[in-house]
């Protein structure tokens, strides 16, 4: 997961989406495999009131073909997240999973929230 280059006001509309396909193809695994999308969907994902748009990419290196989901998500009116999942074909759905419950965890931060506070089981 990491900040997005993009920001919320670029819309997931058809001149938008453009620069969305092009960035999610950046995200390709090291060694340049060049990653076909293969599924487009908006909104992946509910994660309080996020919105945004994924891409499930496939690509057919030597040896397991690699599948990833590139997901942009409007996390405030003024940051945009990436959530970005590689795995190997036979992982992948598994991977995707798992990704998805740990974004699904994430909250906005209230005033109140002490992080620096020690940590008691």
């Amino acid at each position: 997961m990491k900040n997005s280059p993009q920001n919320p006001t670029l819309a997931f509309d058809d001149a938008g989406l453009q620069i969305y396909r092009k960035q999610a193809r950046g995200y390709a695994p090291a060694g340049g495999a060049l990653l076909a999308i293969k599924k487009e969907k908006p909104d992946p994902f509910q994660l309080n009131d996020a919105s945004g748009y994924g891409f499930i990419l496939a690509s057919n290196p030597p040896g397991e073909p690699i599948m990833q989901a590139v997901m942009f998500l409007n996390f405030s009116p003024t940051q945009q997240i990436v959530l970005i999942t590689t795995a190997g074909a036979r992982q992948f759905e598994q991977a995707l999973a798992k990704s998805s419950q740990i974004a699904r965890s994430l909250h906005k931060l209230q005033p109140d929230e002490d992080l620096t506070a020690p940590v008691t089981p």
